[in-house]
């Protein structure tokens, strides 16, 4: 049975339970059962959906994948789908299906929704081993590849991390040719003083 039908056969059973109804016989609806399930002070009774449940327990997990890098489990789902270099986006690999391919649709209905599941995280950058230059919001104003796309397309390795990228003294780039453009130039000069101001 497809988690749809499941979620709606089971919030059908609890919608009938609250409001005196069975299968047989219908009562009417005095509330609307959004309206119940909402929160005490908006008239509700506070229980919530359980679609929302479930996607705070998914989250959970995705939550536990960014905080546990070194558990057994998280070594697994890599092995297994190699995302350890990826962006979250791209963390479950379509062909294998599975549990943890639709925990990470959760992202993308929570965008369809509107909501940015990374902008929720605050990154520690820490030794830069386990943030990815481009790809993480690590200086808290958005991605590189974002900020300087002509440079993000000039890198050889897109999914490299902070350590790869910025060393003691200097940064460390991999491109597929020098920078030359002028906007390039520009970007790259930009991009340089912004970390050198994070040091």
């Amino acid at each position: 049975m497809e988690l749809r039908s499941v979620l709606d056969r089971l919030e059908s059973i609890r919608r009938n339970f609250f409001l005196g109804g069975c299968e047989e016989r219908r009562k009417i609806n005095w509330v609307a059962w959004n309206v119940v399930l909402g929160p005490k002070g908006n008239g509700g009774l506070g229980i919530g959906s359980l679609e929302s449940l479930n996607i705070s327990l998914l989250i959970k997990w995705l939550w536990r994948f960014y905080d546990e890098r070194d558990s057994l489990w998280r070594r697994v789902i890599c092995g297994i789908h190699n995302c350890e270099r990826k962006h979250v986006d791209r963390w479950a690999k379509k062909s294998l299906g599975g549990c943890w391919f639709n925990i990470i649709n959760v992202v993308s209905r929570l965008n369809d929704l509107g909501v940015n599941f990374k902008s929720t995280f605050d990154i520690c950058l820490g030794d830069g081993k386990n943030t990815l230059f481009w790809l993480d919001d690590w200086l808290g104003n958005g991605t590189m590849a974002f900020n300087f796309p002509h440079l993000f397309e000039l890198d050889k390795r897109k999914s490299c991390f902070v350590a790869e990228r910025v060393g003691y003294d200097r940064l460390k780039w991999d491109w597929k040719r020098k920078p030359n453009t002028v906007i390039e130039r520009e970007e790259l000069d930009l991009l340089v003083r912004l970390v050198e101001r994070c040091d």
